[in-house]
């Protein structure tokens, strides 16, 4: 691997390339102020309650901005230097020339010419001050799921989903996971074996008696239009991806917790998956919506990480289906820090990273350093109490959906027609609401479980093959 220099982030729907900083707007729900826009048009976006439409006209309001929540989000890139961004750049040749080659008319084809490689890379004394002071010297490769479709390529190349699987069976003390999807081994209709690779991992600490946690944090539900009743129209493709996580997290007999319990391991022991949720007030009123999290991103052992594009999925994975690009990063110099009660070294940027998403995500400062997430008393009584309490005091005020005490349409229609605290008593809501630390929140593994999600779809969804959801 490459060594290159490197710079975070993409964070909340805004850039940031230092990973100490975050943007404190970056989490708001509303912008009504017309005099003070900071989302124009249609980054305005709530993806719940209204899908993109009229593109070709982006200062074009989607949705009511003085009624309609924002839906803020989340994610994460990074900017790669030398032989690194060089692998990049001849991607996106291959790509384009292959594109050119397919595509192009003859008549067309003198407009778009056939691109060639540079041979030469920025050297690092040339880059601005402010970004060197910034960067972090580590191991990087590229990697990308692509084919014969997407780059010409006679053999599929699936390295993302290789490293994949090779940094969890080689973890020692942790994963973190954040990820738009989480679809895997949830029977013959998946492929792709992340979830097996857990389970393997974490049966294997539980054996040998180690502490070892996974944290997963994914979007509270699927950004997709819908109003979360099937008596109403819309909301199938919603659904139908609700159905493959669940079946892959808790459902199915070779889900993650079904398949762990079945080995004799409590999932509570070692997983924790949560999602993220923050509050305003819109017209004076208070209000809440989720963060979507729109995250490709696994970190190791503070060690190694993997950023890119690719969902936990068989279209990111597969190699043949979604073109994919990522980066696995390992670190080349280290600090002390301490691991399951233990004295160990951890990669300065990896632990930066996860330091910082951790500072946020439970509502810390910029000087409140996390070591050891292996141990007891952080992972059950910071992590996982963080998000409990979070989901307790959302859950009181404004009556929040999605949620673990709605399992099927039924409650679904009784639980909607409740009033809220937040209408009710705004006063006392709101200091309910001071309350709330960070923006972590339990992932709800029991809404709608008791309904078969995938029997809602609407007549053009049905006629969809299962691979066009997994």
């Amino acid at each position: 691997m490459d060594k290159i220099k490197r710079v975070l982030k993409h964070e909340n729907s805004q850039f940031d390339i230092n990973v100490s900083r975050r943007s404190s707007s970056a989490s708001t729900v509303h912008d009504s102020d017309k005099a003070t826009k900071l989302w124009l048009g249609k980054d305005y976006v709530n993806w719940i309650h209204k899908d993109l439409d009229s593109a070709d006209a982006p200062y074009q309001d989607m949705v009511d901005r003085f009624s309609t929540v924002r839906m803020p989000w989340h994610d994460i890139a990074c900017v790669v230097f030398n032989k690194a961004a060089t692998d990049v750049g001849r991607h996106f040749i291959q790509r384009w020339n292959h594109a050119k080659k397919v595509k192009a008319s003859s008549k067309t084809s003198s407009k778009y010419p056939l691109l060639l490689p540079r041979s030469t890379n920025t050297p690092y004394k040339r880059l601005p001050p402010f970004i060197r002071d910034m960067c972090e010297l580590v191991n990087c490769q590229v990697l990308r799921s692509c084919s014969g479709w997407s780059s010409g390529m006679q053999r599929p190349e699936t390295s993302i989903y290789n490293a994949y699987i090779e940094l969890i069976e080689h973890s020692e003390y942790y994963i973190y996971i954040e990820n738009q999807f989480f679809i895997s081994w949830c029977g013959t209709d998946i492929q792709n074996c992340i979830c097996e690779a857990l389970v393997n991992r974490i049966t294997k600490a539980h054996q040998m008696k180690q502490q070892f946690r996974v944290y997963i944090v994914l979007p509270l539900l699927p950004a997709f239009e819908a109003d979360l009743d099937p008596q109403k129209s819309g909301g199938s493709a919603l659904f139908s991806v609700l159905y493959w996580i669940q079946q892959s997290l808790i459902g199915h007999e070779n889900s993650l917790f079904k398949k762990l319990r079945s080995h004799g391991v409590d999932p509570s022991d070692y997983v924790s998956v949560t999602g993220l949720r923050t509050h305003g007030s819109l017209q004076g009123k208070p209000v809440t919506e989720l963060i979507y999290v729109h995250s490709k991103l696994m970190i190791v052992d503070d060690r190694k990480c993997i950023i890119g594009s690719a969902n936990i999925n068989d279209r990111s994975l597969s190699g043949v289906r979604d073109s994919e690009i990522a980066v696995v990063i390992e670190d080349e110099f280290f600090h002390n820090s301490t691991m399951s009660g233990r004295d160990v070294e951890v990669g300065k940027f990896c632990y930066s990273l996860r330091n910082n998403l951790f500072q946020e995500h439970l509502g810390l400062s910029d000087t409140d350093y996390i070591q050891d997430i292996t141990c007891e008393q952080f992972y059950k009584h910071r992590w996982v109490t963080t998000a409990a309490v979070n989901t307790s005091i959302y859950s009181k005020v404004f009556n929040c959906l999605p949620c673990d005490t709605v399992t099927s349409f039924q409650e679904l229609r009784a639980y909607k027609a409740l009033t809220s605290m937040a209408t009710s008593d705004p006063v006392v809501a709101r200091q309910q609401l001071m309350k709330v630390r960070g923006s972590l929140v339990m992932y709800p593994l029991e809404f709608l479980k008791n309904e078969k999600l995938i029997n809602h779809l609407g007549a053009k969804e049905k006629m969809m093959p299962n691979a066009f959801w997994t």
